[in-house]
């Protein structure tokens, strides 16, 4: 019986000491319930009917927060510039764009989607996305660094690159 009652308590102290590594390896954002607006430096370079197909390149600017737990980021809006006139009219659509971590170096944007509006007769309207991709993650010094390449988007649109640096955040295991 003794012997029983100590092969059962080492099976539970096994499977404690295996199960902790993979909670504590759970990626994380810093600074929890902070505020955000990055630089209007960063790059996206996307394509829509509203561009017969070319890429527009722009540069854009990002709004958000890191919720409370640092689970996860929400993209309240975007705001693109550029020399490029159809720059200014790219608008977000009307969902939150959310990044959650799952490794130290990759992400998932979900809700990725924008519209663009039209100008007639000249350029047609387009409704891109929503969609969920896979993004690099990677912290730089005071960043964390979000890029992806070749997104594809319902409403057939691309975003061909995203290189985007947000403020004061890093990810965290």
């Amino acid at each position: 019986m003794v012997k029983r009652l100590h092969a059962f308590a080492g099976a539970g102290l096994f499977a404690l000491w295996v199960s902790v590594p993979l909670v504590a390896s759970a990626a994380t954002f810093s600074n929890p319930g902070s505020l955000f607006t990055t630089s209007p430096t960063g790059t996206i370079t996307l394509r829509s009917p509203s561009s017969f197909g070319a890429a527009i390149n722009c540069n854009i600017q990002l709004s958000g927060g890191v919720r409370l737990d640092g689970s996860a980021i929400d993209i309240q809006s975007i705001r693109l510039s550029g020399a490029e006139a159809l720059c200014q009219r790219v608008q977000m659509n009307n969902l939150v764009w959310k990044l959650t971590p799952t490794t130290l170096t990759a992400g998932v944007l979900s809700n990725l989607g924008f519209v663009i509006a039209p100008l007639l007769p000249l350029i047609p309207a387009s409704n891109c996305g929503p969609a969920t991709f896979s993004l690099g993650l990677a912290n730089g010094p005071g960043v964390l660094n979000v890029s992806a390449l070749s997104l594809y988007l319902p409403g057939s649109c691309s975003v061909s690159s995203l290189n985007v640096a947000i403020p004061a955040t890093s990810i965290i295991p």
